[in-house]
């Protein structure tokens, strides 16, 4: 059998990277449920669903979510998920695990496009050996599978992205070299893909910008403005006939997302450009995150096409105000690109990396045991598991329609998951800012069945003694905790976000 498996990996080298990966990806749809942040949920999955409830007003927005933050995201991503969900009912899928499923499942098939273009790119600038290594990263870099499978727009508007980026390289790789295959109506199609890229992620236009200045320095005014007509079309259709459609006002998204920028620009300003740079390098995994460093900057001119985009990209949210992670991961398949590209081609000219293969083997040993390491602990991760599990355990409670959460934190955008619910819940966030005096009293008195959700351990009786003060008859009816790579992080880094769950009832109104 292991025998077998190394003569087809042999022989199809690159399909059993695709097999790997696909394996990877395919665990992480299994094990890896719940969701990491803001963006790759409330945005996105929360506001489909609460569309799907109240299909007839597509213009509003959940009433405990934010509406800048959820329209900064785009409408394209969140209808295709409305489209999804609506799909899954009128199927019978009405179980919210199980919809998550299909979609993560989704996700990580065209996440498999990311691996196959990549490796398409790497064949157009380097040897096929180096693209092997590529489509390897690609497939098996730790945090990989984890992303693809997440509602993410940055991941998700890759195989659009990658696609058009290579079809670009394609032609101008012909046209510079006079070779037969050169068709302007390949640009108009790049542009297309590169349209829906942006419409997906709008930050994306930047390096949509890098690459269009990137052709025109190249000379290819011709190339630039077919693919200028080509990235019209979904431009105009997704962005502006669509928001005219539900909101009488084209490019609204758009609009939002821009303002929402402006307004917003320095409320993720946490620490200076060369800490987010420092995190990259860190992410990437030293010492391999130096070697791509140094072949992406090494090939720069040789590369320009890609090259530009790439560090207009990087450039643009690493030094301005707002440098939130969070865009930076649509960069990463292009630098493992580029950079795998760039240091396979210097090795070769290294002579004591050639004249020491003993150090050769010890350095990538140790960078494949790390990754590994980190591999198998991050693919099955289920994140936010504790918050995930309450909301599913109130699905046992259909009467249920009001939540009360109580977090001790001062911060306003208190979120809960209502989406595991399965069912529509108005929920009362209360935090240490503004108490219990933020809740009307009469609220209360027209339900029957009364939960309060709160949100780590820390002064607990405390606050349930005040929320007491409301609900004398509180009792604990089930504690939910963060998995155990969650309580490693909680302890290393101190996120709020990751915390036990202490779910009360009124034991007064249970039956």
């Amino acid at each position: 059998m292991i025998h077998s498996l190394i003569r087809f990996k042999n022989k199809h080298p690159f399909l059993s990277v695709m097999a790997i990966g696909m394996i990877l990806r395919f665990i992480s749809v299994v094990f890896s449920g719940g969701y990491t942040s803001f963006d790759d949920h409330f945005a996105v999955v929360e506001l489909a669903q609460y569309w799907v409830w109240d299909i007839h007003n597509l213009s509003s927005f959940p009433p405990n979510i934010v509406s800048e933050a959820v329209q900064a995201n785009g409408f394209f991503y969140s209808g295709f998920h409305f489209v999804f969900f609506h799909l899954f009912q009128f199927v019978g899928i009405y179980d919210p695990l199980w919809k998550l499923v299909l979609v993560r499942l989704f996700h990580a098939g065209i996440s498999l496009f990311v691996i196959s273009f990549g490796y398409r790119i790497g064949s157009l600038i380097t040897t096929k050996e180096t693209a092997y290594r590529i489509a390897l990263l690609l497939a098996v870099y730790w945090f990989m599978p984890f992303l693809s499978v997440r509602v993410m727009a940055e991941m998700a508007g890759l195989p659009f992205l990658l696609y058009g980026t290579l079809i670009i390289v394609r032609q101008e790789q012909i046209r510079l070299g006079q070779q037969p295959g050169y068709h302007k109506t390949s640009f108009v199609v790049a542009g297309f893909l590169l349209g829906l890229a942006f419409s997906v992620h709008y930050p994306i236009l930047i390096f949509i910008l890098g690459l269009a200045l990137a052709l025109l320095i190249a000379g290819n005014t011709r190339g630039l403005a077919s693919a200028g007509l080509g990235f019209l079309a979904p431009f105009l259709l997704v962005e502006g006939f669509a928001d005219w459609l539900i909101w009488r006002r084209p490019f609204y998204h758009q609009t939002h997302f821009f303002s929402y920028i402006i307004d917003h620009a320095h409320s993720y300003t946490g620490d200076s450009w060369y800490y987010f740079a420092s995190d990259l390098l860190i992410l990437l995994l030293p010492p391999l995150s130096l070697m791509l460093l140094w072949g992406l900057l090494r090939n720069w001119k040789k590369n320009f096409l890609l090259f530009l985009p790439v560090f207009l990209f990087m450039t643009v949210y690493l030094i301005l105000p707002y440098n939130s992670h969070r865009p930076l991961i649509a960069m990463l398949p292009f630098i493992i690109v580029l950079g795998m590209a760039g240091w396979q081609e210097y090795a070769e000219t290294l002579n004591f990396w050639n004249k020491h293969p003993f150090i050769r083997k010890v350095v990538w040993g140790f960078i494949w045991g790390m990754n590994m390491l980190l591999l198998l602990t991050v693919t099955p991760l289920y994140p936010n598991k504790a918050s995930v599990e309450a909301m599913k355990y109130l699905k046992n409670f259909p009467e249920n329609k009001l939540l009360i959460v109580e977090a001790n934190q001062p911060e306003n955008d208190i979120v809960v998951p209502v989406f595991f619910s399965g069912k529509q819940i108005e929920y009362i966030a209360i935090n240490t800012q503004n108490g219990m005096n933020q809740v009307p009293a009469h609220t209360f008195k027209m339900q029957e069945d009364i939960f309060v959700l709160f949100k780590g351990a820390s002064s607990l009786d405390m606050r349930v003694d005040s929320m007491k003060t409301v609900f004398p008859d509180l009792q604990l009816e089930a504690k939910f905790t963060p998995g155990l790579i969650e309580r490693f992080f909680h302890r290393a880094i101190g996120s709020h976000h990751r915390v036990e769950i202490f779910l009360y009832r009124n034991i007064s109104s249970q039956p």
